[in-house]
């Protein structure tokens, strides 16, 4: 597969598409429907393939509804909300995982149990996708990637983690054909590939940072999870990895595929790295200048590693210069990261919500001080606790924030705690705790003065009250412009 040759995918009668197992009168169970359009579109897909379909979810039917109003119009899909029964993990062809939910389950050792096939969204398209797939993946940065990539390659399809159900996808993909599938791959979706026993053709690694401890029972089992997006791929396969980041590389040293890597001022063998003001491409030590760094949009040592990943997986696809430099010279970047929601009396206010990790609001942060706003930043932070460490977080913002509004939410034991005991520790003192994400933002608002910035940039999930970061990053934007 290459950039040269790469399709749309085909749409009306005369695709032909790919087969997949006749699910016609099987009984699907969908386990989790949740509110980001996954589950949904997981039902959707098997109904629409005859199947009689499931769904079950913990939550209440008042806490699903607008999950449940996308499926009303079709009538084999049934509903079990606010529990899970044992028997319908007991009678089942097919059961697909919510990312969601931990693979521990005990509904799920019932059907290990009765071997029933249990699938995720990533491990059936994985099995059954006839296209070529690259794969991102990382604890920060793969969105943008993800994003980037698209914008170089306009016929690719694109889903996964960045909001787009892989189930979305599957309908427009067809057998022989010669298209391109862009996946973004959380830790929890990468899990499931050890069923579907493959891996993306090409396969990229943005960085590891700690995260998710919550979930994992340490920084090494999570670290296990991210491998698997490289563990079943073949030597004629591509592995593209931040060589900036020690534990991405850490991780590496047994793939099979060919490795290229990205990052620093140093050329690799194979890869892409920074000279002169340019993103050079280095093949065998062939190199050419690809990218002028000064004119993409994305501001931040991270953002130029994300275009390095991104400028990397399109030489390798023989993309043409122009249109790699074109695609990322207008591309904007994406909602949620880095965001300018807008200048108020000066003050300019950042969205970036998506910073869920202690590391990526330093990186944030850091991003603010090289464009000249050192002493300056009036950072909003707090969320519910991962089991992270918030040491390096308090030493970095306390050195280049005028001051840090915590909120708190109702969680007991959050990451908003440990980021007031560092800065406790360390003798901070311009930093305030308040009750909620409103409050933090009035706060901020009150102290913020002309020529300074507002970044909320919270280094940790969000609290209970929020559906997800993206809701708490929407509400926040509301709140600013509500404000002014």
């Amino acid at each position: 597969m290459n950039f040269a040759t790469a399709t749309k995918a085909p749409y009306g009668k005369n695709a032909e598409f790919f087969m997949l197992p006749d699910y016609r009168g099987k009984k699907v169970v969908v386990m989790g429907l949740g509110l980001l359009g996954g589950g949904a579109a997981a039902a959707r897909f098997f109904s629409k393939q005859g199947a009689r379909v499931l769904v079950t979810d913990l939550k209440t039917q008042g806490e699903l509804a607008v999950s449940v109003r996308a499926l009303t119009r079709y009538k084999n899909i049934r509903f079990v909300f606010g529990k899970h029964r044992e028997e319908d993990f007991q009678n089942a062809d097919l059961i697909i995982q919510n990312p969601g939910v931990p693979g521990s389950s005990p509904y799920l050792e019932i059907a290990r149990r009765e071997k029933i096939h249990i699938e995720t969204d990533v491990s059936f398209m994985m099995k059954y996708c006839p296209a070529f797939t690259i794969g991102i993946t990382g604890t920060k940065g793969k969105t943008t990637i993800t994003a980037l990539i698209a914008q170089i390659m306009p016929h690719a399809l694109v889903g996964g983690n960045i909001g787009v159900s892989v189930f979305s996808l599957l309908p427009k993909l067809s057998k022989n054909s010669k298209q391109i599938v862009v996946l973004e791959l959380s830790s929890w979706q990468l899990e499931s590939l050890k069923n579907a026993r493959r891996s993306p053709q090409i396969a990229v690694i943005s960085n590891i940072f700690p995260d998710h401890l919550n979930r994992y029972k340490n920084f090494t089992a999570y670290k296990n999870a991210k491998k698997l997006i490289f563990r079943y791929q073949k030597t004629g396969d591509y592995l593209i990895v931040n060589a900036e980041n020690a534990e991405a590389r850490g991780i590496c040293s047994g793939a099979r595929s060919k490795v290229f890597l990205f990052g620093g001022t140093k050329a690799p063998l194979f890869g892409v790295f920074l000279r002169d003001g340019w993103i050079v491409f280095s093949n065998a030590h062939k190199t050419e200048r690809v990218v002028r760094v000064d004119k993409s949009r994305l501001k931040g040592a991270h953002n130029k590693e994300n275009v390095m990943a991104a400028v990397c997986v399109a030489k390798i696809l023989g993309a043409p210069n122009r249109i790699i430099a074109k695609a990322v010279y207008q591309f904007q970047g994406v909602p949620h990261r880095m965001e300018v929601v807008g200048m108020y009396k000066g003050v300019v206010y950042y969205n970036d919500t998506a910073s869920t990790v202690p590391e990526a609001t330093i990186r944030a942060v850091q991003s603010l001080a090289e464009q000249g706003s050192a002493g300056r930043i009036v950072l909003i932070a707090g969320g519910s606790d991962k089991k992270l460490n918030y040491g390096e977080f308090a030493v970095v913002t306390a050195s280049l924030c005028k001051n840090v509004i915590l909120y708190k939410g109702a969680d007991s034991d959050t990451a908003t705690d440990k980021m007031f005991e560092e800065y406790a520790k360390r003798g901070f003192r311009s930093f305030v705790l308040t009750a909620s994400l409103k409050e933090a933002l009035n706060t901020a608002a009150g102290i913020a003065k002309k020529g300074e910035s507002v970044l909320f940039s919270p280094g940790a999930s969000s609290f209970g009250k929020f559906v997800n970061e993206f809701d708490r990053g929407a509400q926040f934007v509301r709140e600013v412009r509500r404000l002014f």
